[in-house]
């Protein structure tokens, strides 16, 4: 790890580094390494809360999630973003120093206000899920909370500076901790309700490993451009924290609904299904990962001739490849069901899967240009977007749950992911005039 920090930082400044489409293969290719580890970690990490603790547990775990989500929107504060267009943007290294320095002071600052937050409504939100395990869970994941918005500024300055082989590994490191610290649970006989703890952990490992790796882009002095450059990351921030916090609740509206209006059970099957459409739905976050910082490039330049081959060939290959695993996914689904669990209910969430599984196909092209309106500078832009999204999947999650429950929310949430396609093409052009 050590090593490949200090190859990273030397090839984040462009120094003996492959340049265009060599870099960016080589990137992509790191980045679905650890997708890979996400993905499969992600998916065991379920599959052994449910085959250990049970539907019910799996339901607390993920409505836990769901809470955790949302506030680390809050917490941190959409700095993360603005983080990574000033350092993909910068040019100089002091003057990239100075931006990151106050990013992460920022960002922490904004994670503890919200942190405490989280901790502190934590029976209110369990008493309205009817749920109190929730309470006890989201007191265990309330340190990890803290780390976690601190991590993604973080994760924002590695994006920027395009060292994608450190942003891949420590993602994965991510995902292998947290089901390391499943594994240490199980063991020890651990209550259910303690399961969320395995994000703390996991956080502040990786917080201790991001801060390592970014200590050279830290301003050692307190000066005039630390003001500035706060009060920049705070208005780009606020005007584009409410996409995050949109956007984010936008993929756990289902959930917490069903756990508003349904059993834990409930939420359990249906997440069991959703979470493993969320892992197969990090394929083209990885290629998103990976342009946009050459959005953030050429927008500014508004080099359209450049960024207009690269926008036709990102969208075609994500939508090939996905529609090539979702007809995969959905044909082995049962198969896979059976080999890792003997639990006859979690068969029922096949359909679930199927149906979430067309709606992210069928959306898949546009996935990875959805930021576009924030690298162009257009966050409130973007915000007002993932507003009316949500807005629209809060509505049918709540016209179809009460009568058809677990499909319901399945609807709900394929029909959310057509708008979201919609809306970003519409955008891109309306106020970008690019085509996506």
């Amino acid at each position: 790890m050590k090593r490949l920090m200090a190859t990273e930082r030397v090839s984040g400044r462009g120094l003996e580094a492959p340049s265009g489409a060599a870099r960016m293969s080589r990137d992509v290719r790191w980045n679905l390494g650890s997708l890979a580890i996400v993905g499969i970690g992600g998916i065991l990490l379920n599959l052994l809360i449910a085959d250990q603790y049970g539907e019910a547990a799996l339901g607390v775990f993920n409505q836990v999630f769901a809470a955790y989500i949302f506030f680390s929107q809050f917490a941190a504060g959409g700095v993360h973003l603005s983080a990574l267009r000033a350092v993909a943007q910068a040019h100089s290294d002091a003057g990239r120093r100075v931006a990151v320095s106050a990013a992460v002071a920022l960002t922490a600052f904004l994670s503890i206000l919200f942190t405490a937050g989280f901790y502190f409504s934590r029976v209110p939100i369990a008493w309205a899920l009817a749920s109190p395990d929730v309470a006890t869970g989201m007191a265990w994941a309330s340190l990890g909370l803290f780390c976690f918005a601190v991590n993604k500024t973080l994760f924002g300055v590695i994006n920027g500076r395009r060292q994608m082989r450190l942003y891949a590994v420590a993602q994965a490191l991510r995902t292998v901790l947290m089901l390391a610290t499943l594994l240490v649970l199980i063991y020890i006989g651990a209550a259910s309700e303690r399961v969320p703890v395995v994000f703390t952990i996991a956080e502040i490992a990786i917080f201790v490993i991001l801060t390592i790796a970014t200590a050279g882009d830290s301003a050692a002095k307190w000066d005039g451009r630390w003001r500035v450059w706060i009060r920049r990351h705070f208005r780009f921030g606020v005007r584009s924290a409410g996409s995050g916090i949109m956007l984010e609740l936008n993929t756990r509206v289902d959930v917490l609904m069903l756990g508003l209006m349904k059993s834990d059970a409930v939420v359990g099957l249906y997440s069991f299904a959703a979470m493993l459409v969320e892992g197969i739905a990090q394929l083209p976050i990885v290629a998103r990962t990976n342009v946009n910082p050459l959005l953030a490039k050429h927008l500014k330049t508004r080099d359209l001739a450049a960024l207009a081959p690269i926008v036709s060939k990102t969208r075609k290959l994500t939508f090939l490849a996905m529609l090539a695993v979702g007809v995969i996914a959905v044909a082995a689904y049962p198969i896979g069901v059976r080999l890792v669990t003997n639990r006859e209910v979690f068969f029922d969430s096949w359909p679930i899967f199927a149906i979430l599984m067309g709606g992210l196909v069928a959306s898949a092209a546009w996935i990875p240009l959805n930021q576009i309106l924030l690298q162009g500078g257009r966050p409130a832009t973007h915000t007002v977007m993932s507003l009316i999204i949500v807005i629209a999947n809060i509505a049918m999650n709540a016209a179809l749950i009460p009568a058809f429950g677990a499909i319901g929310a399945a609807f709900a949430t394929a029909a959310a992911f057509l708008i979201s396609a919609v809306l970003v093409r519409w955008l891109a052009w309306q106020c970008l005039e690019v085509r996506v």
